[in-house]
């Protein structure tokens, strides 16, 4: 049996020799072959915002896993060195049959013995196929953006992480490799600045803002996930947003996304090893990669950052005695986050006695992160939450629904004074009795003294929605995710957003295709005046204004199809994709079609965010071709030549 082994047992490999390689393998130099290589893990970079898992062989060959469908490795922790045998392949991906063994290094506890900065270098890089803005990022604004992201860290964690410069910023040049290839992306970088992915390094590669819009690199950001808070870790961003910088970071410090799951009618949710599912027989999910808004882990850019939960704190392991692990019913006072070491409890670690997960209780009160996060959006009460253990992707959090309406857009998660929240086993209960700006009361109850069969919330007040198409305030962000916030964060400005194809609007995190628990009609009508529309294994709802613009197309019977994405909300407006173009809606301009060459061009331009503004009206008719207005502006598309003229003022 011939097999081939990593250079040296790497432990987060992601030094100079190659860390995705420069291209696969031929198939016949695998099949039949046990390959060694070390386990590298890089979130942002999944199509449904998940994080994708690569087999780093150390000879420059490196593969994604997920890609046929073989999961095996997804669970395993990122600088395991592990063996496999090799069933298949092809020229793109590697088929596991079986990991023969895996040995991964203990994960430190905690460093919070050690406050020394974790170092970081930085280039400013323009991928091969990508363009530079027209005023370009400088220098000073990346070192502005690490000092901002140093210090939310640093505050965070009370000292124990913060990050410095260790060397003047390579100024802009253009790479031989594309977003595409980020490993040798980043490994021509880190030669360039002498990065050599010690423990507590890190790479930062600032790409222009428009190679993300223009689709040149397919996410808003994207970095590698590490082993521990004292791992190194490569990354690159399309922004300078500090809190997308400390997304990213988070990233290598071993944080996963801190996502969300809507169930119909049940608070709780699980997962049976391959799906998410409610807790109830009769009850739908919608699974929102980067769905809890108020964590830095969930969408990143323009909205702020939002204290790190605690399950990521718990993640981290850095400041344990400022989280209480609950192992015996009583009442527990809670403070509000960020999580301190000032002897007061800042968070609840509630382990299921069914052994379903873990939950987490956290006040999100008057930190100025969270108002910063809560003021970008409309209808985000803060207050006491339950979060759970993301057992899909380690390191990752999902925030659990304390009045569950099954819409993807509701983002009051607060259990409410009198309310109580029932796991999905029903063996976890816990009762928020006081609660105000700094502290909270809540009684826990655990065991199967009042088993129920359909556990819910039962709120003393009615949940509040947020806001659809006609918010009276609007997110501030600019798509990421793979890492922007969208309605229903698929794809992030991320952390951080919508993936895109090149004629559609790109967002930083797609909704994951995690399967609900019963089917939806192709097209259905919703109490709540919605509609929700079956998309494969996930749920798509149009609403508010974008949907009356549908109606009045004609729904899925018009020349737009059926919508691919749920609203996504942009900075000063909001989207839904379409099969065949797009409605984007604005409070001055409102609701409008754009489709076409006329879409492709305005992409072109930067979409909103250009000249040109959002669209005013729809296409009517001109002599030879077509004309629409945007805020600034009209796009003319001519039949004869298939040229579009774009025209300002």
């Amino acid at each position: 049996m011939r097999s081939r082994r990593a250079r040296t047992p790497l432990v987060l490999a992601l030094a100079l020799a190659p860390l995705l390689g420069t291209g696969p393998l031929p198939a016949h130099a695998l099949t039949g072959e046990e390959l060694v290589g070390t386990v590298v893990r890089i979130a942002d970079s999944g199509t449904d915002g998940s994080p994708t898992t690569y087999l780093d062989l150390g000879d420059g060959a490196g593969f994604d896993l997920r890609a046929v469908g073989n999961q095996r490795l997804d669970r395993v922790a990122p600088g395991s060195e592990v063996t496999v045998r090799v069933s298949d392949a092809d020229a793109d991906t590697l088929r596991v049959l079986s990991v023969q063994d895996v040995s991964a290094p203990a994960r430190p506890q905690s460093t919070g013995s050690s406050s020394a900065p974790h170092t970081v270098r930085i280039a400013m890089v323009v991928p091969a196929g990508a363009g530079q803005d027209a005023n370009p990022m400088t220098a000073q604004d990346a070192e502005n953006s690490l000092a901002a992201a140093s210090q939310y860290w640093s505050d965070q964690t009370e000292g124990k992480v913060s990050f410095t410069l260790a060397a003047p910023v390579t100024g802009w040049y253009t790479s031989t490799y594309p977003c595409s290839d980020v490993g040798n992306l980043w490994n021509e970088a880190a030669a360039r600045t002498g990065w050599t992915g010690a423990a507590r390094e890190h790479l930062v590669v600032v790409v222009p803002r428009q190679a993300y819009t223009s689709r040149a690199c397919d996410a808003y950001g994207k970095g590698t996930i590490g082993s521990s808070s004292a791992a190194n870790g490569a990354l690159y961003v399309t922004d300078t947003a500090s809190s997308l910088w400390a997304h990213e970071l988070g990233h290598n410090l071993s944080l996963n996304h801190a996502n969300a799951v809507y169930c119909s009618a049940s608070a709780d949710v699980t997962w049976n090893g391959s799906t998410w599912g409610c807790g109830c027989a009769s009850c739908t999910g919608t699974w929102v990669s980067y769905g809890d808004w108020f964590d830095v882990m969930g969408p990143s850019g323009q909205l702020g950052y939002g204290s790190l939960g605690v399950a990521g704190q718990s993640r981290l392991g850095l400041q344990t005695a400022g989280i209480r692990t609950v192992g015996s019913a009583g009442s527990y006072t809670v403070a509000a986050l960020p999580v301190r070491t000032d002897g007061a409890a800042h968070g609840l670690r509630i382990p299921d006695p069914a052994g379903r997960g873990t939950y987490f209780v956290e006040l999100r009160g008057n930190w100025s992160g969270d108002a910063r996060s809560s003021a970008s959006l409309t209808s985000m009460p803060r207050g006491v939450r339950i979060t759970k253990a993301d057992d899909s992707q380690s390191g990752g959090s999902v925030v659990l629904d304390a009045t569950p309406t099954g819409s993807s857009t509701d983002r009051n998660w607060i259990l409410t004074a009198g309310s109580t929240f029932t796991s999905a086993s029903g063996q976890v209960r816990i009762t928020t009795t006081t609660v105000d700006g700094t502290s909270a009361t809540v009684q826990v109850a655990l065991g199967a003294e009042t088993p129920t069969s359909t556990p819910t919330s039962t709120p003393t007040a009615a949940p509040t929605s947020a806001p659809t198409s006609t918010p009276t305030a609007t997110p501030t962000s600019t798509p990421t995710r793979t890492t922007s916030p969208t309605g229903t964060p698929t794809t992030r400005p991320t952390s951080n957003p919508t993936t895109r194809p090149t004629t559609t609007r790109p967002t930083s995190s797609p909704t994951p295709t995690r399967p609900p628990s019963r089917q939806l009609s192709p097209v259905t009508e919703r109490p709540d005046g919605t509609i929700a529309v079956r998309r494969g294994d996930r749920t798509v709802v149009v609403r508010g204004a974008i949907l009356q613009r549908y109606r009045a197309a004609g729904l899925n019977r018009s020349s737009l199809g059926l919508p691919v994405t749920d609203e996504i909300p942009l900075r000063g407006g909001a989207f839904t994709r379409f099969e065949h173009g797009s409605i984007y809606w604005s409070p001055l301009g409102g609701a409008h079609v754009v489709k076409g060459a006329i879409r492709d061009r305005w992409a072109s331009l930067g979409w909103e965010n250009s000249t040109l503004g959002y669209p005013t009206g729809e296409e009517t008719a001109v002599p030879g071709g077509v004309v629409q207005t945007f805020q600034h502006g009209s796009i003319t598309y001519s039949f004869g030549t298939g040229r579009t003229v774009v025209t300002r003022g």
